[in-house]
């Protein structure tokens, strides 16, 4: 299934939603709310699940062989008004859990991926996390895919926030998160091909080193495009665009990335810009960065004749700069 996200831009990115299935060998038994599964099952109905402090969770998903596949009108809605922070419609649990299709809504946070790792979280669809994220990751190499994570609202958080390492996030459409599009608090993650876009914050906030971000589109977000505060990442071949910050910003002393040919247009402040003077090492080059707000390249520490710099410029187009040679490079 192609998924057409941008129509502003002159090279259009599809999103590759696969839709083949993990084989779960699901069996057919009845699932009642606050159930633990353990091993394969499938969800056929609608549950009604009014979460409390004593039972946080509508389902949880643990091991030995515990799998969850939502079918037909299989999901969850949990009822009886906004809950609170920490409870999730579901909470995977173990090791090499899977949840597949399927619905989460109106809970105060959609799936919570914990216990010691390699999950699977594939196309289901998250609307109205209501306080927390719509996934949150907090366990090692999981993966997070497919899936459709809307109408968050003011007073919730991140659309995906994963504090595990090595997580992979990819081909996932994220829309109007209270916080982060996509938030990386864990190392050497990879973030690839998703569309994040009307978050509060930014869309996409890297905040340790060694991860890979290529071939996203973020865009109409409230903060910044892609913001990096870490070192040692791959930036390339994003769209950020009109977003009401800085399409690409390299924070936080961040060093040693590699930014390159990613087009970043029409955003409300800075196109790419190195924010701190203790950020170095960097490598920006073959990005289209025009028509920001602001200049489209920014080093406010780089020296005025472009000698002696701190991060390598070369190959970009840009209207503006500061200091101009950067433009020129």
């Amino acid at each position: 299934m192609n998924i057409k996200l941008s129509k502003s831009l002159t090279a259009p990115i599809y999103l590759m939603v696969s839709t083949s299935a993990v084989i779960l060998s699901p069996q057919s038994l009845a699932v009642e709310c606050f159930d633990t599964i353990n091993s394969p099952t499938t969800l056929t109905e609608n549950l009604l699940c009014e979460l409390t402090p004593e039972n946080p969770y509508a389902l949880t998903i643990t091991g030995p062989s515990g799998n969850l596949y939502m079918s037909g009108d299989g999901g969850i809605t949990c009822i009886g008004g906004a809950g609170e922070t920490g409870q999730f419609g579901i909470m995977v649990e173990g090791t090499s859990r899977q949840v597949i299709g399927g619905s989460v809504e109106n809970c105060p946070g959609g799936i919570l991926v914990a216990g010691s790792g390699l999950h699977s979280i594939l196309h289901t669809q998250i609307t109205n996390f209501l306080l927390d994220d719509g996934i949150r990751a907090e366990s090692n190499n999981n993966l997070i895919q497919g899936n459709i994570i809307t109408s968050n609202g003011a007073d919730g958080d991140d659309g995906i926030d994963a504090s595990g390492d090595f997580t992979t996030v990819t081909q996932n459409i994220i829309n109007g998160a209270g916080d982060e599009g996509i938030e990386i608090n864990g190392a050497s993650a990879s973030i690839i091909q998703n569309y994040t876009a009307g978050s509060d914050d930014d869309g996409i906030d890297l905040n340790r080193s060694g991860a890979t971000i290529s071939f996203n589109i973020s865009e109409n977000n409230d903060g910044g495009g892609i913001v990096i505060n870490g070192n040692n990442s791959y930036i390339s071949q994003n769209i950020a665009s009109n977003n009401g910050d800085d399409g690409i910003e390299i924070s936080d002393s961040g060093s040693s990335n590699t930014i390159l040919q990613n087009t970043v247009q029409y955003n409300g402040d800075q196109g790419i810009y190195i924010e701190q003077s203790g950020s170095v090492d960097n490598v920006i080059r073959g990005n289209i960065s025009t028509d920001n707000v602001g200049f489209d390249l920014l080093d406010p520490f780089a020296d005025p004749t472009c000698t002696n710099l701190n991060n390598t410029w070369s190959s970009n187009t840009a209207n503006t700069s500061d200091p101009d040679c950067l433009r020129f490079l």
